[in-house]
């Protein structure tokens, strides 16, 4: 999966969880959208599990405040080891 496909799908999760316009959703860090909060947030986290098949350490949350950051860390996950 190309970087820019990983890129469209997180997107898509995170305007579609905060209802936010996606082209505005790359920019933002999540707890800057009225519509984010600590629920939102795991639904964001659980989806992208979901969607990527991926686990994310609970330790790793807080640091996943924004689309690149999330962007970042499946790319570490993912990387063969």
């Amino acid at each position: 999966m190309s970087s820019d496909q990983v890129h469209e799908r997180v997107l898509a999760i995170v305007s579609g969880i905060l209802e936010v316009n996606p082209a505005h959703a790359p920019a933002m860090r999540l707890d800057q959208s009225t519509e984010w909060d600590s629920l939102r947030h795991i639904e964001i986290i659980l989806a992208v599990e979901d969607e990527f098949g991926v686990t994310i350490p609970e330790d790793d949350f807080s640091s996943l405040s924004s689309v690149d950051a999330i962007e970042s860390h499946l790319v570490r996950l993912r990387a063969p080891r």
